[in-house]
């Protein structure tokens, strides 16, 4: 991911998860600035690799999350780093691609989203894998269509896709929580998503009530996490 995204977010709710003293998340995010390695992604590399090759890891490459404003657009865009570099460390390359939560090109409203359209369900669309035989010995430019057609051939075909049916009681529950807590629709949001996970309504419950253990790090975990979804 960019460096700015780090500090959106996205990335401060990953930073929250990987430092839970509940249980360990696993790191799955990595942030590099084109712009301070004169536009190259060659400087990341080195620490890049060594997470992988720690973790045993591979590349999970979607497309372009809330730079995409519409679902019929095709993938267009990759970063140098997955066809450039990927196959020579070693690990594959796994497409997925997200349908039915953007509007179509020809709707009226082509802002950019941070959630799905009508707090909607999205499909995720996982491919097979990518090795790095396949794409080694061909030249980038047709590396890197390889890859993109990868996400763009799972699922519907891009000139049929629909946004999914709008969830109405999801969109009624996150505005009640908004109302009655005075927080902001992405926080209300994610709130609603832990009351509706059963694994998540103890969790739910102590961030609504305000209850946590003072002087503990699950205490101080809860406390931090409270105060993000007020800044959102």
């Amino acid at each position: 991911m960019k460096t700015e995204y780090r500090h959106g977010w996205i990335g401060r709710l990953i930073a929250l998860l990987e430092s839970c003293p509940a249980f360990e998340f696993p790191s799955f995010a990595f942030f590099s600035d084109p712009s301070e390695q004169n536009n190259s992604p060659v400087g990341t590399l080195p620490a890049l690799r060594e997470r992988l090759n720690k973790d045993k890891s591979a590349f999970l490459v979607h497309a372009a999350g809330t730079c995409s404003v519409t679902c019929n657009d095709p993938v267009t865009q990759s970063s140098p780093i997955f066809p450039d570099f990927v196959p020579g460390m070693g690990v594959p390359i796994i497409p997925v691609r997200f349908s039915g939560g953007l509007p179509t090109r020809g709707s009226h409203d082509q802002t950019r989203l941070e959630l799905p359209l009508g707090s909607t369900g999205q499909d995720w669309f996982i491919g097979a894998p990518l090795y790095p035989e396949d794409l080694s010995g061909i030249p980038s430019k047709e590396r890197k269509e390889r890859i993109l057609a990868s996400i763009d051939n799972l699922g519907p075909p891009l000139a049929d896709e629909r946004p999914n049916r709008p969830d109405e009681d999801f969109s009624r529950k996150v505005e009640s929580l908004g109302e009655s807590l005075g927080i902001r629709p992405l926080a209300a949001t994610l709130l609603a998503a832990l009351q509706a996970d059963p694994e998540g309504v103890s969790l739910a419950e102590s961030l609504s009530a305000d209850d946590f253990e003072n002087g503990t790090p699950s205490g101080q975990w809860l406390s931090d996490l409270e105060q993000w979804m007020g800044k959102l």
